[in-house]
Parts: structure tokens; C-alpha cells; sequence
């Protein structure tokens, strides 16, 4: 008798896929009836997936998905850090909410065949799972800092979120990183990461390099000094340089610029 890893495997299933929420879900977690436009995606890792002992790993994890007509720049590649929009490699795109999630046990997914039609790019599917992920890793920067930035918080998140299709993300080295003493100030290096593709174009570098300096005077303003804050190339730092840097997603000034807009 096949135990149940070479029957989900045999079936298709393995991280990524994308299914009609009705082909696994009786009803989504908040009690509403699955439509068309709901699918899951299998976020699991593929060998958690196709583990030999349903008691090892009784359940699989996926991530619900909403069928949308077009994706928006600035939910897509993880920009911001709740919802998500992405597309397959035929062009049909979904939303995602990073909290939509749920369980499915795995011996019910052994009946159901996968689909194959709906295919996602390795690029897409490694950045939905660090999407997710960043949802537990994600560094708390310090309240003072936090509370530094508040005099200049609208004009900083209106400028990134203007901005944002210039840069893949925003990396901070931040001293100290700790709440301040009396009489302290923070030094800042900001590192606005642009593509090798965009970094390349001078009319695109141009235009990184005008929002940089911006930024950099913002930053200023706030009683921040600054080091450095320029627009670099995804290519240029080095391991050990972007394992000293932290990724900075302004969450709380972009959703206050929502907010008062």
C-alpha cells in the first residue's frame, strides 16, 4: 500500500500549486461559502508536503488566494507587508492577505488531483514565502527612532510611496539601535536598492538619486545624522554588507499617508 507522500506526490502536489478553493476547502475559515474567484495555494515546504507519516505531518499549510483583473505595482514583490498581488505564468493574477491561511489535512488532499495549468515563476514563489515569512521576522526598529522620524512622518512615507516603483527595498544601519540616552542622536546609512536592469538606466539612477537626496534632507530635518543615503545597485553589496543592514518597510508610515489621504 503507497503511504501518503508518493500519493500526494503521484497527485501533483508540491509547494506552489494553485487550486479552485472548492476542490479542497468546504467552506473558507470564516464560515463563508468558497465563488470562482477563491483558490489556495500550498505554501507547505514540498518535502513537509510529501513526509511518509500522516503523523509526522497530518496537515499542509496554504494560503488563500482572491482571483483579481490586474495586479497594482505597489502590492506587488512584497512592498507591503499585508497584502500581496501576483500572477501566474499565463497571466492571471491573485491578492493575497498575509493572515488568510489555514490548514488542510493531508490525507484529504490525497484524493484530489493538482492542477498543473496554473504555473507561478520560481521568482514569484520565493517571493510569496518571504512575504510571509518577513510577517515573523521582520525587525522592530526603536520607538525613539520611530518617535524621531514622527515631525517629518507623512512627507517621508508620500516620498517613498510615490516613489516606490524605483526600489525592489530599503535597507537602514541604524547607531545605536536602542532606544536613546540624553544628549544622543541616531546615525543613519540608508540604502535605497534599485534592480541591476533600473540602476543601469542613467534616466531611471538619475531619478533614484534626486529621490535619495530628498529622503537624505528629511531624515536631517528629523535630527537624524546621516552617513550616507544614496540609491545602489542590487549587485553592488556584498553578504556580509547586507547582513549589517536591516530592511526598513516604513509599515506604519505608509498606512498613516492611507490614512490621511
Amino acid at each position: 500500500m503507497q503511504d501518503i507522500g508518493e500519493r500526494l506526490r503521484e497527485k501533483g502536489w508540491r509547494q506552489g500549486v494553485i487550486v479552485p478553493a472548492d476542490q479542497i476547502l468546504e467552506g473558507l475559515p470564516d464560515g463563508s461559502p468558497t465563488t470562482d474567484d477563491d483558490f489556495a495555494m500550498v505554501v507547505s515546504q514540498s518535502c513537509d508536503l510529501v513526509h511518509h507519516d500522516l503523523g509526522k505531518e497530518p496537515s499542509a499549510v496554504v494560503l488563500l488566494l482572491k482571483s483579481i483583473e490586474s495586479g497594482s505595482l505597489e502590492l506587488m514583490h512584497g512592498r507591503n507587508p499585508r497584502l500581496l498581488h501576483l500572477a501566474t505564468c499565463d497571466g492571471q493574477w491573485f491578492e493575497a492577505w498575509a493572515w488568510n491561511q489555514t490548514s488542510i489535512p493531508r490525507d484529504a488532499l490525497a484524493s484530489k488531483n493538482a492542477s498543473r495549468e496554473m504555473k507561478l515563476d520560481p521568482s514569484v514563489l520565493r517571493c510569496v514565502l518571504d512575504w510571509l515569512a518577513k510577517r515573523f521576522t521582520r525587525i522592530a526598529f526603536p520607538d525613539n527612532f520611530n518617535d524621531t522620524l514622527n515631525p517629518k512622518s507623512n512627507a517621508i512615507g508620500k516620498l517613498l510611496k510615490k516613489n516606490h516603483q524605483h526600489f525592489s527595498e530599503i535597507l537602514l544601519n541604524i547607531s545605536p539601535f536602542d532606544e536613546l540616552e540624553t544628549g544622543q542622536r541616531y546615525e543613519l546609512a540608508c540604502y535605497l536598492l534599485m534592480e541591476r536592469e533600473r540602476h543601469d538606466d542613467p534616466a531611471a539612477l538619475a531619478q533614484a538619486r534626486a529621490i535619495a537626496a530628498k529622503l537624505e534632507k528629511l531624515f536631517v530635518d528629523c535630527g537624524i545624522d546621516v552617513l550616507a543615503c544614496s540609491a545602489v545597485s542590487e549587485g553592488v553589496l556584498t553578504v556580509a554588507e547586507f547582513n549589517e543592514l536591516l530592511s526598513w518597510d516604513f509599515d506604519h508610515l505608509t498606512y498613516r499617508v492611507s490614512m490621511d489621504a
